[in-house]
């Protein structure tokens, strides 16, 4: 990892040195940041000396050094991994030096740049929970550490012991959106980008189909003692356009409702089938293809993974996701969230 002034001559290099694609990089990594922080305008070049990085933030410059920590680490992070385009990219403590509401954003800008995805280590149980396909719990004991799967959480009481009320407020949140899987975050949380209120609602997996009836009343009360605006959204497995939800689908959302969440069950079979055909193919390559709105993910070929979904619905446009009721419902829902 470059960084000082190997990394301001390599910036200036990949930015001016005549190489369209490089240039294209460094722009991504540009917009990527004024997006993640909501700036008007960004525009970051090398000081004459390449000593340092000159920062342009809606019209004013500021030398990097004059930025927060949390700026300089996107700026030096994202830079490196634009210009490495690593298959895996590690990272120890990704929350260092960032407000709670902006980790996930970070890890999810990272894990664009790797052609594979990213490996961190956290003391924080939150995002690993929030973010994390798969987690493992690293503990001293005897003289020798031991690694194991982190095994789910059964019950949501406990879950609170873990996650306080104030550590989910210190995430970003007022908030909370329920949803399937943690595969779902993660699209959900690049569906809130484009509405602009990422750092304000908290996505939440509450897991699939082990979950999903009519006899959780109990745990999703639990849930409702971490914040009083909850929003659910749930796939409707439909199989055919006349077909109704799977009934255990619709006992669940009738719960919630009887609980005061505002909900959403799709139309289409799920939220992979609202992806459009140009957002598949510029996220993964002109032999995908996006799915029909009853199509099984698994049924097509080439099928992505699920777990990449997220990476289409980063490059899916607002325009887009308004013309679908899961856009409608997130719609409403960003009119309650006042941004900060």
């Amino acid at each position: 990892m470059k960084i000082g002034t190997n990394f301001v001559t390599e910036w200036d290099h990949w930015k001016n040195g005549g190489n369209k694609d490089q240039a294209d990089r460094i722009e991504r990594v540009t917009r990527d940041i004024e997006k993640l922080f909501h700036f008007d305008r960004l525009e970051i070049n090398a000081a004459t000396d390449k000593k340092t990085l000159l920062v342009k933030i809606s019209g004013k410059t500021y030398r990097l050094e004059e930025l927060g920590s949390g700026v300089a680490q996107f700026i030096v992070a994202l830079g490196n991994a634009a210009m490495q385009s690593p298959s895996l990219l590690l990272i120890d403590e990704p929350e260092a030096n960032l407000h709670p509401s902006l980790q996930l954003s970070f890890l999810s800008a990272l894990a664009s740049y790797a052609r594979e995805g990213v490996v961190f280590s956290t003391h924080s149980l939150g995002l690993a929970r929030s973010v994390a396909n798969d987690i493992y719990t690293v503990q001293f004991r005897d003289g020798k550490r031991t690694v194991r799967p982190f095994s789910a959480t059964p019950h949501y009481a406990e879950f609170l012991g873990e996650f306080s009320f104030s550590a989910f407020q210190d995430l970003g949140g007022e908030t909370l959106l329920l949803v399937e899987g943690v595969n779902d975050v993660k699209t959900l949380h690049e569906f809130l980008r484009l509405l602009g209120i990422e750092q304000q609602v908290i996505v939440f997996p509450i897991g699939g189909n082990q979950f999903i009836s009519s006899d959780r009343e109990q745990e999703l009360s639990e849930i409702k003692r971490l914040c009083n605006r909850i929003f659910a959204l749930i796939d409707s497995e439909r199989k055919a356009h006349r077909d109704e939800p799977d009934e255990k689908r619709r006992n669940f959302v009738d719960l919630c409702q009887k609980l005061g969440f505002t909900t959403c069950i799709t139309h289409h079979r799920a939220i992979e089938n609202y992806f459009t055909d140009r957002a598949v193919k510029a996220a993964l390559g002109e032999k995908y293809r996006a799915l029909d709105p009853w199509e099984k993910l698994g049924d097509v070929e080439p099928a992505w993974r699920k777990a990449d979904s997220w990476k289409i619905a980063r490059l899916m446009t607002k325009e887009e996701l308004s013309a679908t009721e899961i856009g409608e419902f997130l719609v409403k829902l960003s009119e309650i969230v006042t941004p900060r």
